[in-house]
């Protein structure tokens, strides 16, 4: 995670504009990932392709949503293909011209549009010809106060998480979600890790219960980071042992995850 004190709009004024709402998924299952990315942040490129993957094998279950957190103290272009990808937005190809950005970013910070000093001519151009849209339509909305203000809402937005400015940051369902647990031993990022946490998602904050058929006589739910245990007829919470990596302890007969 690359993370500094705070990231720089590019604009001395505040962002009048509304927070973007770039959402792929039907949500069958109530659940909502929210990535707060940088598309030159070379940790948020080695987390795009298993973020990809797993959001891909839940896509009927849930809603992925992407928002911008350019650090642009540390990453000169951020800021740049932010624009660009909310510049496609306005023709309806955010996510393509999102997947171009990653998949054309170099890791390594040396060469490609990360480092250009003109990066929309020398490449973003390119990427919009490559995915159908109207050229001078696309540098238009990309010098526009409407993809500025776009981007600062979303960083603003961010800044009410009070979470420390890093990328990539995640919240499952509004909660922040911490991305020592999307990590192997290895601390690489794998869709079987992210899609772990999708499928816990529903029973952060909601209540576990025993079968579905007969009411339980005992009920396993989260407050924060603790998982208790309850009687159905009295209330009285218990701090249980948490099942190793989820928090929450596992009754017998439950299925934990989305069902």
């Amino acid at each position: 995670m690359r993370a500094i004190g705070r990231a720089m709009s590019h604009s001395s004024r505040a962002s009048t504009g509304q927070t973007t709402s770039h959402i792929e998924g039907n949500n069958a299952k109530g659940v909502t990932l929210v990535e707060y990315g940088d598309y030159e942040c070379p940790i948020c490129g080695a987390y795009y392709q298993p973020l990809k993957t797993a959001v891909a094998q839940y896509n009927n279950d849930i809603h992925f949503q992407f928002r911008n957190l350019p650090l642009t103290s540390i990453h000169q272009n951020a800021f740049a293909g932010a624009r660009a990808a909310e510049a496609a937005a306005l023709q309806g190809k955010f996510w393509q011209m999102h997947d171009k950005l990653y998949e054309n970013q170099d890791t390594s910070g040396a060469t490609g549009w990360v480092v250009s000093k003109d990066p929309l001519n020398q490449y973003f151009v390119g990427f919009a010809s490559q995915i159908g849209l109207n050229i001078g339509q696309f540098k238009t909305d990309y010098a526009s106060s409407k993809v500025n203000d776009a981007i600062n809402a979303d960083l603003a937005a961010f800044g009410k998480t009070g979470q420390q400015q890093a990328t990539p940051t995640f919240f499952l369902d509004g909660t922040y979600l911490p991305n020592t647990g999307l990590v192997d031993a290895q601390g690489a990022p794998t869709a079987d890790k992210i899609g772990a946490a999708i499928k816990a998602g529903p029973y952060a904050g909601t209540l576990l219960l025993q079968g579905a058929q007969n009411p339980p006589r005992t009920v396993f739910f989260k407050i924060g980071s603790r998982a208790y245990r309850a009687s159905a007829t009295i209330a009285v919470l218990e701090p249980t042992p948490p099942i190793h990596g989820t928090g929450i302890r596992k009754p017998k007969r439950a299925r934990l995850g989305i069902v």
